[in-house]
């Protein structure tokens, strides 16, 4: 597994984000291509909601020239949310969630070298310090109290009881209704919610729990046997049925979404991204990759021309190479003879 692979652009700009984060919030994402990850944290969005969808990660990532981004699937697992300072922690929260990404896969990916670099002292949490904390936590064992119907019951099969429990009850009181309600007329409205009900019943579905429906707890003489109801629907074959409807329901909505303005969108996002940096010489130096001896004369000459720098970044930030090699030749090798020249152009 690697984070960040061939994406030292992301890195860059997420680090510069974090440096410039203060009291406020800024969105980050985590999406997999195959069994790698990127991570970005933006330098200015609070709203992870442009984050969500993997399709227009995949164009946002490749109008930043990360041509690994090509591997992004449609259905590759996402997870967005936002970042805060807490004291020298840096606080993540998960926002949205979508094809399978979850709270385990930050969690496996979070120690990584690179996220690291950029978030020395991460820690997931539900709420950031000040918020209260969500009542609609994906973490199901915070949502329903099961625990006292189970007293008595000890280790891997008292756990396993207590997750499928929470899970019927969540199924009985909310989750088959919105179900039905979002199976009916499948839009991007409901989305987030089919893709919530997904995560669930197919934690259900793979852990086999609806076996232990058919166990001694809920016999006629068990003690949870009010749970096992003549119209109980989380067999196995019902549950498998909800599965499919639900990845119907979604490749429905995916069909539905509009994506003609994306590229646009995306190209935007980009430019902003890295126009952000323009307060941050030094994460500029980092990308155009200026050794230790060269950064103080590149940010003596950009300071001296930031009228004629700033265009000239925005137009060329997502083409290094090509910047560099102006530099060289137009300038002789040297930033403050590249900018005089270019100022010349200008006029």
């Amino acid at each position: 597994m690697a984070v960040n692979k061939g994406a030292k652009k992301l890195s860059t700009i997420s680090k510069s984000s974090i440096k410039t984060l203060g009291t406020g919030v800024r969105a980050w994402f985590l999406v997999a291509t195959g069994g790698d990850y990127f991570f970005g944290v933006d330098k200015k969005l609070s709203d992870p909601a442009r984050f969500k969808d993997p399709a227009k990660l995949k164009k946002y990532l490749l109008k930043l020239k990360i041509d690994e981004a090509a591997d992004i699937d449609k259905k590759a697992a996402v997870v967005a949310g936002t970042v805060k300072l807490n004291g020298e922690e840096q606080e993540l929260v998960i926002r949205f969630k979508a094809n399978g990404g979850g709270k385990s896969t930050l969690k496996g990916v979070i120690k990584d070298s690179t996220i690291k670099k950029i978030l020395p002292k991460a820690v997931i949490v539900k709420a950031h310090s000040g918020e209260a904390a969500p009542t609609d936590e994906d973490d199901i064992n915070a949502e329903v109290a099961a625990a006292e119907e189970l007293q008595g019951v000890e280790g891997d099969a008292g756990k396993e009881l207590k997750t499928a429990l929470k899970i019927f009850k969540w199924w009985k009181k909310e989750g088959h209704s919105g179900y039905t309600a979002a199976i009916a007329n499948p839009s991007e409205a409901n989305e987030d919610a089919l893709q919530k009900i997904q995560r669930r019943l197919t934690k259900f579905y793979d852990g086999s729990m609806y076996n232990l429906f058919e166990t001694h707890w809920f016999s006629a003489d068990g003690p949870l046997k009010k749970y096992k109801q003549a119209d109980f629907d989380l067999d196995k074959s019902s549950v498998k049925g909800y599965l499919k409807a639900i990845n119907k329901a979604l490749l429905d909505i995916e069909e539905q979404k509009d994506r003609d303005g994306e590229e646009e969108e995306a190209d935007a996002m980009a430019h902003e991204a890295l126009d952000d940096l323009l307060d941050d010489l030094d994460a500029i130096a980092e990308l155009l990759g200026l050794s230790a001896r060269a950064i103080p004369e590149f940010k003596s000459a950009v300071e001296a021309n930031r009228s004629t720098f700033d265009p000239i970044w925005h137009d060329f930030s997502t083409d290094t190479n090509t910047l560099i090699q102006l530099k060289d030749v137009l300038g002789d090798g040297t930033w403050e003879g590249f900018l005089r020249i270019a100022a010349e152009f200008e006029q």
